[in-house]
C-alpha cells in the first residue's frame, strides 16, 4: 500500500470505526503527534483520548486525500473529512494538512493542522464566524 493509503486506512480505522487498536497496529510504539491543540507532542495514549472525545461530537465520517507528496519515510497531505455534527446533525466539512512520517508501514509521527475553527464552529463550540471575529480583534462572548 502507498503512505496515502495506508494513511487513509489509519483514519477510518482510529476516526471513523473508533478502532483505537488501530493506534497500536498501525503505528510505532513511540510515535508521537503534534499540532495546533497539542502544545507539543502527545503520545498514542493522549490521541486515544483526543479520538473518543471528538468521535462523541460528530457524526459518521468518510476520509479522503486530495493532495499528497511522497518522498522517503514522508507523506505531505491535504485530508478531506466529511462528518456531521451529533447534536444537530448538520453535515459539513472540514480540512487536515498533515506531515507524517513513516517506520515501514507503520505511522512513526504525525504533524497535523486540522481546521479546528470550522470544526468547532460547526459543532457549535465557537460561535459562528468566530476566526473571523477574532482576526477583526472582537471578543468571542
Amino acid at each position: 500500500m502507498s503512505k496515502s493509503e495506508i494513511l487513509l486506512h489509519w483514519f477510518n480505522e482510529a476516526f471513523g470505526k473508533r478502532n483505537l487498536q488501530s493506534l497500536e497496529t498501525l503505528m510505532t510504539p513511540n510515535c508521537h503527534s503534534s499540532g495546533a491543540l497539542s502544545r507539543g507532542q502527545i503520545g498514542k495514549t493522549e490521541l486515544a483520548d483526543f479520538i473518543l472525545c471528538l468521535r462523541n461530537l460528530i457524526g459518521p465520517c468518510r476520509f479522503s486525500i486530495s493532495h499528497s507528496i511522497e518522498q522517503d519515510d514522508w507523506i505531505a497531505a491535504r485530508l478531506h473529512v466529511h462528518t456531521s455534527s451529533a447534536r444537530t446533525g448538520e453535515v459539513f466539512d472540514f480540512t487536515d494538512h498533515l506531515m507524517v512520517r513513516f517506520e515501514g508501514e507503520k505511522l512513526a509521527e504525525i504533524l497535523s493542522q486540522s481546521d479546528y475553527f470550522t470544526l468547532f464552529e460547526k459543532l457549535g463550540q465557537l460561535p459562528s464566524d468566530a476566526l473571523a471575529a477574532c482576526m477583526g480583534g472582537q471578543i468571542l462572548n
